[in-house]
């Protein structure tokens, strides 16, 4: 069954499913999605700066992205880990 709503002038249309799947979402959860998607903004910030960055700076900050970025992934993994 599909089930439809009304956002200002868009109509968007999502299964039952995921309609009580989003309903489900308890207020932490939806908290910490949205500190997800603050770190893919500010990825976007940093990629969109990049060009303009000399060699030894965009060679710092890989470096200490790398060395922050391997607890995004041990993260990941562990959700996905204890999701199966």
């Amino acid at each position: 069954m599909l089930t439809a709503g009304l956002a200002g002038d868009r109509t968007s249309v999502q299964s039952e499913k995921e309609h009580d799947v989003i309903m489900a979402a308890t207020g932490e959860l939806i908290r910490l999605m949205n500190y997800a998607d603050d770190i893919v903004t500010t990825v976007r910030r940093i990629s969109a700066s990049v060009p303009a960055m000399e060699p030894e700076e965009r060679k710092k900050l890989a470096d200490y992205l790398g060395s922050s970025s391997n607890g995004l992934a041990e993260l990941v993994a562990k959700l996905r880990q204890e999701a199966a």
